[in-house]
């Protein structure tokens, strides 16, 4: 009585276990051949749609760069009339307001500034420096020896990272200059165009794109410009 009762217990026991394993396996089936594809997919699409918004907001705003750039160098003869002036405090004066206007546009541009290889002194939109002590005391590039000859240098955009720290704060602040030389048969044909932009304008735009477990940067012909995880480090670092 005893034996039969064990073999009917291992019997439903069996039949229970086969079942149960069967379910399991149609179970794990279903999430590996349909549930993994299709959250990897959504994963995918919102991911591709988060970085379709973000490329086209950071265009849209290197656009308003480009055009104030061309702007600059083609259509406006205020800036071409006061540049050809006789130099003087008045003529310093109206070209600082000038270009003061342009970057009041969007506060994506901090600074704009006008570098004439024949003059010693950099127009910006919030003064007139000597190139040297500018490139000492405002904006620095450390691994640059001579900024000054360097842009003039290009003939092509090029991006370079900079640092500021204010002389009343002596907060740090972390820039992109946007390079750009002279254009052909523009009213300014000596005349590179110098764009500063703080990190924190591009880390707000690719903010959407970063996590914990991920990061986002902008390349500039195969090199990064600027990098989300660079840019916590920096701002880790500074807090310290």
């Amino acid at each position: 009585m005893f034996t039969k009762h064990s073999k009917t217990f291992y019997k439903y026991l069996f039949s229970y276990l086969s079942v149960m394993v069967l379910c399991l396996s149609i179970l794990v089936l279903f999430v590996v051949l349909y549930l993994f594809p299709l959250l990897k997919s959504n994963i995918t699409e919102s991911h591709s749609t988060a970085l379709m918004q973000t490329a086209g907001a950071l265009d849209g705003k290197l656009e308003l760069l480009y055009q104030t750039s061309y702007q600059l160098a083609y259509s406006n003869e205020n800036l071409i009339s006061y540049y050809i002036m006789d130099e003087s405090p008045i003529r310093d004066v109206k070209i600082i307001s000038e270009l003061e206007s342009y970057s009041a546009i969007s506060s994506f541009i901090e600074e704009i500034g006008l570098l004439n290889p024949k003059s010693e002194f950099i127009y910006t939109s919030t003064g007139v420096y000597p190139i040297d002590l500018f490139f000492k005391n405002e904006y620095q590039y450390p691994t640059v020896k001579n900024p000054k000859n360097l842009f003039l240098s290009y003939t092509t955009n090029v991006t370079m990272s900079a640092s500021y720290t204010s002389a009343a704060t002596h907060q740090y602040h972390a820039y992109i200059t946007f390079i750009n030389p002279p254009y052909a048969l523009s009213n300014l044909p000596d005349i590179t165009m110098l764009f500063w932009v703080r990190e924190r304008e591009l880390a707000e735009v690719l903010d959407v794109l970063s996590s914990e477990s991920s990061f986002s940067a902008i390349l500039s012909n195969g090199e990064s410009i600027y990098s989300s995880l660079e840019f916590a480090s920096g701002e880790q670092a500074r807090e310290l």
